[in-house]
């Protein structure tokens, strides 16, 4: 059977105060990933046929290979 490997992204913002990003941290990185995911599974659960789901903000893969299974 063929398996296939995607590669997704998942959009997100934070509010640093350099224009460049200069300041944000892992820590940051994580807490807004972790707030966006909350938002989606909150939006999800209120009203899964209009709310955002995970499906949708991660839209079409950018990438994608077949797995090439190593058989003996």
């Amino acid at each position: 059977m063929q398996k296939y490997d995607h590669a997704f992204t998942l959009g997100f913002s934070l509010i640093s105060a350099c224009e460049d990003a200069s300041d944000v941290t892992h820590e940051m990185l994580r807490e807004a990933i972790h707030r966006r995911l909350r938002d989606l599974e909150h939006s999800h659960a209120i009203n899964p046929a209009q709310g955002e789901s995970l499906v949708d903000a991660c839209d079409a893969p950018f990438d994608t290979f077949e797995i090439k299974e190593n058989t003996p």
